[in-house]
């Protein structure tokens, strides 16, 4: 393959201590595509809309968007789990997929919808309490968003695609 189809790759080598040089095999592999199209809520193509593509289990980011057409492509990329999340304006869809060695090319269609917000308060504390709200995607708990509790024990998470979510408040 050429140089623009081959998979990202990472490995963590130790050096040992008066070691001075180490003999390494890296074995490079064709990477995948993850192409799809973007609606709009009513089926129209959606043009401009921001996809990010996280790993599940690297954590890295892939920021690309769509054409006029509402598709687009990433990649080349690794074997993995990655969620993918389009947005735009007011508008959001979130979807995970799994892309393995050796599978064609992941054809995804995601059709955007109304963001989410969550607007919570904490009850029964004694004084102003602050701290923290953190929010997880029951789906995807590599995902997480964090809120400020200010000091009327209030919280927002705004921006939200549909999902399960668990929330932990945490307070100084």
């Amino acid at each position: 393959p050429g140089a623009d189809e081959i998979a990202p790759h990472g490995q963590r080598i130790d050096l040992e201590p008066g070691v001075r040089e180490r003999f390494v095999e890296i074995t490079l592999e064709r990477g995948l595509r993850i192409r799809g199209r973007v609606e709009g809520p009513a089926g129209k193509p959606a043009a401009g809309v921001a996809v990010t593509l996280r790993g599940s289990s690297s954590g890295s980011f892939i920021n690309t968007s769509t054409d006029e057409e509402g598709s687009f492509t990433a990649g080349p990329l690794a074997s993995g789990e990655y969620s993918l999340q389009a947005s735009a304006g007011e508008h959001i869809r979130s979807e995970t997929v799994r892309a393995s060695t050796g599978d064609q090319d992941v054809v995804l269609r995601l059709a955007v919808g109304p963001r989410g917000v969550i607007h919570g308060r904490l009850d029964g504390a004694r004084s102003p309490s602050t701290g923290w709200a953190e929010l997880t995607r029951r789906d995807d708990p590599t995902w997480s968003y964090n809120a400020e509790i200010t000091a009327k024990g209030e919280f927002d998470f705004t921006g939200l695609g549909p999902g399960r979510y668990d929330l932990v408040v945490r307070t100084n």
